[in-house]
């Protein structure tokens, strides 16, 4: 995709990645709440954006106390959020996550030894296949469920599944771009988002028997601290250019 750059990025703390007409690209560090659940919860990004832009606090998109901020990451995923500082802005991109036009690209390190976790159906790909599947396009489609005490987790429902009070019912894809060579039984995979479910990615390696190195909900290898799971590019169309944009870190 036109424009796109790269920014290097290994830093605990919030920081500004890219600033266009009217928004801007965070990188949230691991362990940290993207949004509150309260009013006035301090230790979000959503705080760290609010504190520095007071624009950011005007902006409402699908829940008020999330600000502009178009999307979440889950609490132990790093990397890029889009954050919206006018109100116009906010509605073109709303606009774009319903079309799939606004992509998230993610890397992961998992593998290991797959543990057999439960509520899991069959999953019907083989990621030993991989390369040659990826000439028919390697992803995984479900629906989601909650699952377990206090609904911290979720497991997939197979397309055609009757959707429960715990599902929306509504499909969701998570490609798989690449799988590097195995590195004492982990690899690094390169994954691909256009419309995301909480533990999408997460939920969908498990599924395939690579779960994220320390990802202890859904059965990963190795303390917690490492987990292995960042945003590293947002793909989309600038809202008041037209044009498109890519923004994209490396360490």
């Amino acid at each position: 995709m036109a424009g796109c750059q790269d920014e290097p990025m290994s830093n605990s703390e919030p920081f500004v990645v890219f600033s266009g007409g009217g928004y801007l690209i965070l990188y949230k560090p691991p362990f940290m709440h993207s949004a509150p659940l309260k009013q006035d919860e301090g230790g979000t990004l959503s705080a760290w954006c609010a504190e520095r832009f007071p624009a950011f606090r005007s902006v409402r998109g699908r829940k008020a106390l999330e600000g502009g901020l178009l999307h979440r990451l889950d609490y132990p995923t790093c990397g890029l959020v889009f954050a919206a500082l006018t109100q116009r802005v906010m509605d073109s991109m709303l606009r774009q996550q319903k079309e799939s036009l606004f992509v998230k690209e993610y890397e992961a390190i998992a593998g290991g030894k797959a543990s057999s976790l439960p509520g899991f159906p069959p999953c019907t790909v083989s990621y030993t296949a991989f390369p040659e599947s990826m000439c028919r396009g390697f992803y995984l489609d479900s629906a989601f469920r909650y699952y377990g005490k206090g609904r911290k987790s979720v497991r997939p429902l197979l397309p055609g599944a009757v959707p429960s009070q715990k599902s929306n019912g509504r499909v969701y894809r998570t490609e798989i771009l690449s799988l590097g060579l195995k590195t004492q039984n982990f690899q690094r995979v390169n994954l691909r988002l256009t419309r995301g479910f909480r533990h999408q990615i997460r939920c969908h390696l498990a599924w395939l028997g690579l779960p994220i190195r320390g990802d202890v909900l859904y059965g990963g290898q190795g303390d917690a601290s490492m987990f292995a799971l960042r945003a590293v590019q947002l793909s989309f169309i600038d809202p008041l250019s037209g044009l498109p944009r890519c923004v994209r870190y490396n360490d």
